[in-house]
């Protein structure tokens, strides 16, 4: 059972990188008009500094939804 989580841990790791390496990429348009990248848009949501914030919430999402899957 757990060699299981710790798989899906990996892969959750792994699916969270490959998102935000899209959501980096694509550009959405911010309240003030400018467009910033998805990243940052999350991190704005979750009232969070900037865009490093943004990976690190979108990594340890991809790692708890893989674990529970695991």
């Amino acid at each position: 059972m757990g060699r299981r989580i710790v798989a899906g841990a990996g892969a959750g790791l792994i699916a969270g990188v490959v998102l935000a390496v899209v959501m980096r990429a694509l550009p959405v348009a911010a309240a003030d008009g400018r467009e910033i990248s998805m990243i940052a848009f999350a991190a704005r949501l979750l009232g969070m500094g900037g865009p490093l914030a943004g990976w690190l919430a979108y990594l340890a999402d991809g790692v708890v939804i893989g674990a529970l899957f695991g």
